[in-house]
């Protein structure tokens, strides 16, 4: 009872919902749960598109910004 953790996410998401958990009684469950809390892209980055071209044109491949971020790391 008291116990906390602290919740994250990988950098290039955000978290929504409260960062800290507390084992609460009556029934030692953690509140808020980890049902109410998320990660998630910033909103900034959810409508771009990366182009990528192996040769140097701008018809190169669009990919999600999911798919940006599995490609490049970014």
């Amino acid at each position: 009872v008291g116990a906390q953790v602290t919740y994250s996410c990988d950098t290039h998401l955000v978290l929504v919902g409260e960062t800290v958990a507390t084992c609460s009684l009556p029934s030692l469950t953690w509140l808020p749960s980890s049902d109410d809390v998320t990660c998630a892209q910033p909103a900034a980055l959810q409508s771009y598109s990366l182009y990528i071209s192996t040769d140097g044109d701008k018809r190169g491949s669009s990919l999600s910004t999911a798919e940006a971020v599995a490609t490049t790391g970014v």
